[in-house]
């Protein structure tokens, strides 16, 4: 489960194990500032014209976003969005723009990011692949 569900799910009980899994991940990415070890690496070309997949489930998702918003460079986008209803009482994520399984981002230095959902981790099926 990533941080940000975690502190979702937590609903701001500081006491709770989920909240406090996502708070050492937090501190542990700013102690080393991860934000701008990934900003310095996408300005520096060094992801120039190359294309970036992203296969997984919503952590990787968020990754995606992660990518995207620390380049801070995205000049297209393309994303199928999905209503999702309520799943729990301190759910954020419902409504006409609550999901996507799959989405693509062009930053300005010509790179492609691609996320594509694979929601096989939850279920007792072969992966694409094996089938």
């Amino acid at each position: 489960m990533s941080g940000y569900s975690n502190f979702n799910c937590a609903g701001g009980d500081t006491q709770n194990q989920l909240y406090k899994q996502a708070k050492i991940g937090l501190d542990y990415s700013s102690q080393y500032n991860t934000a701008v070890r990934v900003r310095k690496a996408i300005m520096s070309g060094s992801f120039s014209n190359w294309r970036i997949v992203f296969l997984g489930y919503s952590l990787t998702r968020e990754h995606f976003i992660s990518f995207g918003c620390l380049s801070n460079i995205i000049t297209d986008v393309a994303i199928p969005w999905q209503p999702v209803s309520a799943r729990h009482a301190n759910d954020m994520i419902k409504g006409e723009h609550s999901i996507y399984y799959s989405a693509k981002a062009r930053l300005s230095t010509g790179t492609d990011m691609v996320y594509y959902h694979l929601p096989y981790h939850m279920k007792k099926k072969k992966p694409y692949i094996d089938r």
